[in-house]
């Protein structure tokens, strides 16, 4: 499967780039009291960092890596043997508890936990293996997270005026409120003609027939299908129950390995699913979608309706709210009105943005096509870019405030400690 070695790279550290195993030469780089710290530590560390990155770092990157590393990792022990030091533990379901959700987010890439024991398997690695690397980790981990509620978490408070000084010191720095708009819309429906409709399903109908007489499906996938997976031969990678819409989905989950289905209606239209592969809660599949696309005389009869809709509020007889409740498609705005709301204008997409260039206050649009069909849209109201107010942004000022104090605090804690403990910091080999 695409990428389960770069996930696999990702979670268990395996060699990476910049690294090779005749440059690796362990020795001790760190002291913090009676406990060390070695080269192959930090190197494990920067190897993941760079894997993430899927980059090959220079000599100078990692060594600034290095400092950087070892400088975090020699806190964080410090950090772990204050956290002993004043009988701070945690507790074997806790750290199981975390171990277990360290795991299920690896396993989550995986079609299967069998797939995925099977990668560990090829790197010479076991599930209890990968239990036994992590548990330290996140024991340390959990310990540290203790010590901070402790020593800064609890004796952090946050006024409204500590908000207030920050805004009033760095206001010329908050950036202002962007130009925004207040829109309500009326969704008109293309809706199909059983043309359209038979149409579609006789074509999946057809390649399936294809597929089935040998052709390869990710060939029909690039093809036929009107998806945006079609560029990867079809190919949706693995996915659990509740990630796909109910008919896809079951389907799916009832189908043996290597099995094309009939055609399967969902709201996109039809599709031929193959299955790849299954595990107990995952499957990993490739499609192809055909869309039930309308007819010139579908979307004819639609952009009439909307005009329509449009010669009567520019009588003047009924408002644009009535309208809207009686006659437009989309269910989240008809009851308000077609009250869509307020919106930064770089956060509209088309038709949106479209009208808002064309329109004033209180106008409406002529009918503009969507992915849903046709809109009528009006401006409700119009906000030029402001500064932000005080109460805007309140509550975001009161993080950064917090997180201000934490960090003071903390970087106080760990000087303290510094001061506290016996640290020795070598040279890499």
């Amino acid at each position: 499967m695409k990428n389960l070695l770069f996930f696999i790279s990702f979670f268990l550290m395996l060699p990476a780039v910049g690294f090779s195993e005749s440059e690796v030469v362990d020795c001790i780089v760190a002291k913090v009291n009676d406990e060390i710290i070695l080269q192959s530590e930090v190197d494990e560390s920067i190897e993941l960092h760079f894997s993430q990155l899927q980059k090959y770092p220079t000599d100078e990157e990692i060594q600034q890596a290095r400092d950087e590393y070892l400088n975090q990792m020699v806190e964080n022990l410090i950090l772990v043997q204050e956290a002993k030091n004043a009988d701070i533990s945690v507790q074997s379901s806790e750290i199981n508890q975390a171990l277990n959700e360290t795991l299920d987010n690896m396993m989550s890439k995986f079609p299967s936990q069998q797939m995925f024991e099977k990668e560990l398997e090829r790197e010479g690695l076991s599930l209890v293996d990968l239990k036994r690397r992590y548990r330290k980790d996140i024991r340390n981990q959990l310990m540290i997270n203790r010590l901070i509620d402790v020593e800064i978490r609890s004796q952090i408070e946050v006024s409204a005026q500590d908000a207030r000084q920050l805004y009033e010191k760095k206001g010329d720095e908050i950036p202002d409120k962007p130009e925004e708009v207040t829109l309500s819309h009326i969704l008109i429906p293309i809706e199909m003609s059983d043309h359209a409709e038979e149409s579609a399903r006789e074509l999946a109908n057809e390649v399936r027939q294809i597929a089935l007489d040998g052709a390869d499906f990710a060939d029909l996938a690039r093809q036929y299908s009107d998806g945006p997976s079609a560029s990867l031969g079809g190919y949706l990678g693995s996915f659990g129950r509740g990630d796909m819409v109910a008919e896809f989905e079951e389907t799916a989950f009832s189908m043996e390995v290597g099995e094309i289905s009939e055609p399967v209606r969902t709201q996109f239209g039809f599709h031929l699913i193959k299955l790849d592969e299954k595990g107990k809660d995952k499957v990993s599949a490739t499609h192809i979608l055909f869309e039930v696309k309308p007819t010139k005389q579908d979307t004819l009869r639609a952009l009439e309706a909307g005009t329509e809709l449009l010669q009567r509020l520019q009588q003047e007889e009924e408002s644009f709210a009535e309208l809207a409740r009686q006659y437009s498609a989309d269910e989240n705005t008809r009851e308000k009105g077609g009250s869509i709301g307020s919106y930064a204008l770089d956060q509209l997409v088309p038709p949106y943005s479209d009208a808002v260039d064309v329109l004033s206050v209180g106008e409406v649009s002529q009918p503009l096509k969507g992915d849903f069909g046709y809109h009528l849209i009006r401006m409700d109201a119009h906000q030029a870019s402001r500064p932000m107010d005080f109460e805007e942004i309140r509550y975001q000022l009161e993080d950064m405030v917090r997180q201000e104090k934490m960090k003071a605090l903390y970087d106080e804690l760990i000087e303290r400690l510094k001061e506290q403990n016996y640290i020795e910091i070598r040279s890499f080999m």
